[in-house]
């Protein structure tokens, strides 16, 4: 749930209900490496840090980890007393050319660590990607998202809005979104426009 607190023109500032938590936003979700904390959850606290993301993927990979998290959950094993999003590898997909990561085994994965915040496995589109690929991938996007809605009970679903560079269909993805009804949306595949400072 979101409560609108304050606003200035199109600025706004809203408290949001996660599960039991709340925050502020506007907002920044830090990353954390489930295998690899280089900050402490207390420091990241000092720091204001209201709400982290982590990845789910990595985790479902890892023996040793898998097995502590499911046996505690995810926010006992990352120390974390605040809304936790989890990610589902799509990242991975295009950075380490991964392509066995089966969607309804980590949505079910995902619900059973206690992520209050669930990603699908959406088609993470390239900024070189012609609009015919970038729209394949945004329908199969929209799908995913459809079959995840389906299964998840518990916790809120990411919608990540897929589309590329292409900006008709950026809009498409949203408003196909809108009859799917994700609890919030995402802008997919912006990581590679950023590093390359593609910010326009």
């Amino acid at each position: 749930m979101l409560e609108l607190i304050d606003r200035d023109c199109a600025g706004r500032i809203c408290k949001w209900k996660i599960d039991k938590y709340e925050i502020k936003t506007p907002n920044i979700c830090i990353v954390v490496n489930p295998n690899n904390q280089i900050i402490s959850p207390r420091e990241l606290k000092k720091f204001g840090a209201e709400i982290i993301i982590t990845n789910a993927y990595i985790i479902n990979r890892n023996n040793e980890t898998k097995e502590q998290v499911l046996k505690h959950g995810i926010h006992k094993f990352l120390k974390w007393n605040g809304p936790i999003y989890t990610d589902s590898g799509s990242f991975q997909m295009f950075s380490q050319g991964i392509k066995d990561i089966n969607q309804e085994e980590i949505i079910n994965f995902q619900q059973k660590i206690g992520s209050n915040i669930i990603t699908p496995v959406d088609m993470f589109t390239l900024p070189e990607d012609s609009k015919t690929i970038a729209e394949k991938k945004l329908l199969e996007t929209n799908n995913r998202i459809n079959s995840a809605r389906k299964i998840v009970n518990n916790s809120l679903l990411s919608g990540p809005i897929q589309g590329g560079i292409y900006l008709d269909l950026r809009k498409k993805a949203c408003k196909d979104l809108t009859k799917i009804k994700p609890d919030l949306f995402a802008l997919g595949g912006i990581v590679p426009l950023m590093n390359n400072y593609r910010f326009k």
